[in-house]
């Protein structure tokens, strides 16, 4: 589905949590595919995909029974939501759908991709440890950077002005380097 949108042009793929799983897995498939790469990946708060069912974070122990309190422990869902029975709804459908992926997912080790992998933490995020992030740097032959940030598991909720200048900042330079 994103082969349309894939050219010689410089891109970056950026993913949080499970997204950063997914975007992992993406740039895996372009790779299978001989497809233009990104010049860069960017994960926030997830484990190394090669610690799969194997690590301390407690991202893949939430059972379908606490949902709601794993919303509320984590941060970042609005009270607005919290208080809407249909939103509510609707959030555990999706946490749901989320948390069977994520204990489904199994790691194939196809050696590491040829691009830097920049990761995020916070400080404050009691799913994911540190340690278990920096284990991204096995997935890379190039460079790879750990920038850890105040606040909880959606840190970048209170911070997205600060995302944007990185990720931006990172692909004018890699583009500015290229030309």
């Amino acid at each position: 589905a994103i082969q349309p949108f894939i050219d010689e042009r410089p891109y970056i793929v950026f993913g949080h949590c499970m997204g950063g799983l997914t975007g992992f897995e993406v740039v895996r498939q372009l790779r299978r595919q001989n497809s233009p790469l990104p010049v860069h990946l960017f994960i926030s708060a997830f484990v190394g995909p090669h610690l799969h069912g194997k690590c301390e974070s407690t991202i893949f122990d939430v059972s379908e029974g606490v949902v709601d309190d794993f919303f509320v422990e984590l941060g970042g869902t609005p009270q607005e939501v919290l208080d809407n029975l249909g939103l509510m709804t609707l959030a555990r459908v999706v946490m749901d759908a989320d948390l069977d992926l994520l204990r489904s997912y199994t790691y194939l080790d196809e050696g590491p991709l040829e691009m830097p992998i920049t990761t995020f933490g916070a400080v404050q995020d009691k799913l994911v440890i540190v340690s278990e992030i920096e284990e991204w740097a096995r997935q890379t032959t190039k460079s790879y950077e750990l920038i850890m940030n105040p606040g909880n598991h959606f840190w970048m909720q209170t911070h997205p002005a600060y995302i944007m200048r990185t990720l931006g900042n990172r692909l004018r330079s890699v583009v500015a380097a290229n030309t």
